[in-house]
């Protein structure tokens, strides 16, 4: 085993070097990632049951163009993170000891642990089997969140072999013991047909299940509803299910969606708050929508600069691809209102707010 070379205890887990990002499969958002989504169409909402692209990296504060990447660590940090790290082996000892003698939190603590050495030293293969060993010995103990990172592990192949089969089974024993995180996941693996039987009615019901506590098992049943997949379509259901997490990125664009393909009663004051909402929290795709609405003058008063800077600062941040291209295309419908010195001073404002956003904080 590798436990002489990490050292944690639960503590210690809870409370991580300022410096070392947290492991992937612990943001909802990464251990939702299991695969592309069932193919569909629908009028209402584009990309029903997809993830959004953006997820805002580790490092840095708030704001619309924080970047996706995690920030810098520094060799200083790195030194001072790799001697933490070590400095904790007498504790990790203990805590295996104890998890060896059935103690599930112990055991989960030294898995988390251990899913830490990739931030601090680089990947390395050996410790992410490690990794899946005490999480699957903390499942065993009856540890609720080891069954969903066990999910996440082998869905993405990571310290083990890909298998959704065995993905699926993990998330089916988090969801059997009322984990939301694991009812919304096992429903997305019915709904795509992977790992399981393909089955639209167990995804609605997993989903119903978790969709008061669980803002990506609400979003899923709004698309659901919103599609006429898996249910009857019902856009009052759809807009509910939207708005029930309205704060959350991915819900707040496709509320907007529904209300700008007139899915819903028309408001485009409701329209222009939705798409703002995400915008605000950096995702390019309600940067793009939210300056189509201003340029338009749909919902506030027609504003070009407004539009414009929203629609560069979402070209400025994306890779190449079509996104990138409906961005510069709202930038330059919105340019042809503009004078050449208005242009000049939103191209600093998107300079500046890049600038700003990218800073890592202490």
């Amino acid at each position: 085993m590798l436990v002489a070379a990490a050292g944690a205890t639960v503590m210690a887990v809870q409370q991580p070097p300022p410096r070392v990002p947290p492991p992937p499969e612990v943001v909802v958002d990464n251990l939702l990632d299991l695969g592309a989504p069932p193919a569909t169409s629908c009028s209402c909402v584009p990309a029903p049951f997809a993830l959004p692209s953006y997820r805002p990296g580790w490092g840095y504060g708030s704001g619309p163009a924080v970047p996706s990447e995690n920030a810098p660590i520094s060799d200083t940090d790195r030194r001072r993170n790799a001697i933490w790290y070590a400095e904790e082996e007498r504790e990790v000892r203990r805590a295996a000891e104890e998890g060896l003698a059935g103690n599930g939190h112990a055991s989960f603590g030294v898995a988390m642990h251990l899913s830490l050495h990739a931030a601090v030293f680089g990947p390395d293969d050996r410790v992410e089997q490690e990794v899946v060993r005490w999480l699957t010995l903390a499942a065993g103990q009856g540890h609720l969140d080891a069954l969903r990172l066990l999910g996440h592990r082998y869905a993405r192949g990571r310290g083990v072999p890909q298998d959704y089969a065995l993905a699926a089974y993990w998330f089916d024993q988090g969801a059997r013991r009322d984990d939301p995180v694991s009812m919304t996941a096992l429903g997305f693996l019915y709904a795509a047909g992977r790992g399981v039987e393909q089955s639209w009615p167990a995804a609605i019901r997993w989903w119903q299940r978790a969709e008061t506590r669980a803002p990506l098992a609400s979003r899923f049943l709004g698309d659901a509803y919103a599609c006429g997949i898996g249910v009857d379509e019902d856009r009052e259901r759809a807009l509910a299910a939207y708005r029930r997490f309205a704060e959350e990125p991915s819900s707040s664009i496709q509320l907007g969606h529904m209300y700008v393909r007139g899915c819903a009663p028309a408001d485009d004051k409701a329209a222009l708050a939705a798409f703002r909402r995400a915008a605000d929290q950096g995702y390019p795709e309600a940067q793009i929508e939210l300056s189509g609405l201003l340029r338009e003058g749909r919902g506030a008063d027609a504003n070009p600069y407004e539009a414009y800077f929203w629609a560069r600062l979402a070209e400025r941040r994306l890779d190449s691809g079509d996104l990138k291209k409906s961005a510069g295309a709202r930038a330059g419908e919105a340019a042809r209102s503009m004078s050449a010195f208005e242009i000049a001073d939103a191209d600093e404002m998107v300079k500046a707010v890049m600038a700003s956003c990218a800073k890592p904080m202490r």
